[in-house]
């Protein structure tokens, strides 16, 4: 149901069926979550067979609110 609720969104926006592709998240946190390892992947491809320490020190650019989070 995902695939095809996907693909009828990306026809609504006017993407061609060829290249419509993606996923639903639960939410916001989810999404940066997903996004942030879209991205690691991106750059360091070989990180999900040798893991993270081959690729060296990763840096986010976050706004100075993270600050204010109690985890950090």
């Amino acid at each position: 149901m995902e695939k095809n609720l996907i693909q009828y969104c990306g026809k609504l926006v006017g993407f061609s069926e060829g290249s419509i592709d993606g996923m639903f998240c639960p939410g916001g946190s989810m999404s940066n979550m997903y996004a942030m390892l879209l991205a690691r992947h991106q750059a360091f491809p070989q990180s999900k067979r040798k893991g993270i320490r081959d690729c060296g020190e990763l840096v986010m650019f976050v706004s100075e609110d993270v600050s204010q989070l109690s985890f950090l």
